[in-house]
């Protein structure tokens, strides 16, 4: 048996142009923060292994580098972790609510 690593490729082996098209979204997201006050929410979907998070990765990186560091938050919740308990609503809720409890804008 064979394991890899989910490690993320670096730009000379992103064959995909993950980072591009993760770049093109982070900068639409920019953009769209700049001139609205409402939210907005995106999904990213896919079959197994065709790069979701390789673009997830990516996407994190470039709001860090080119987003507004006072208004841009970035908040990981991972959904395997508690799809046994059974409420994953309820976990996504306090987990969100914990990660902005002392961010301000």
């Amino acid at each position: 048996m064979k394991i890899t690593s989910d490690k993320i490729p670096d730009r000379k082996d992103d064959l995909l142009g993950r980072k591009e098209f993760a770049a093109e979204i982070s900068n639409a997201l920019i953009a769209y923060s700049k001139k609205n006050t409402d939210g907005i929410t995106i999904s990213i979907t896919g079959e197994w292994g065709s790069g979701k998070s390789t673009l997830l990765h990516y996407l994190k990186n470039h709001l860090k580098e080119k987003g507004n560091k006072d208004s841009t938050k970035i908040i990981e919740f991972n959904p395997w972790i508690f799809y046994k308990e059974g409420n994953i609503k309820e976990a996504f809720l306090i987990h969100f609510a914990l990660a902005l409890k002392d961010f301000k804008t």
